[in-house]
């Protein structure tokens, strides 16, 4: 008779473990689960913007630096290469 009641004493130990880690179990889910917040007090959300990148200056086509560079040379400029540079340089400038 002795060992049967040990026998019955070591399974109640078992069910009564097994409820407690149930139980431990739905604890940690509820401790894990996301509080709910109203959303009138909800913080405002930051944007950030994105950055436009920059348009670089149009150039001056190669026919209006060849007019402009025939004019200098019309106005007593001697060296096209200078002409051409001269007019370049103005006409970036200006637009």
């Amino acid at each position: 008779m002795a060992e049967k009641k040990t026998t019955a004493k070591k399974t109640a130990v078992k069910k009564t473990t097994a409820k407690k880690t149930t139980r431990a179990r739905t604890t940690r889910a509820r401790k894990a689960a996301p509080k709910k917040t109203p959303a009138s007090k909800a913080a405002p959300r930051r944007t950030t913007r994105k950055r436009s990148a920059a348009v670089p200056a149009p150039q001056p086509a190669a026919q209006d630096i060849a007019v402009r560079a025939y004019y200098l040379w019309k106005l007593g400029g001697a060296d096209p290469v200078a002409n051409w540079l001269t007019a370049e340089s103005e006409l970036r400038a200006g637009a």
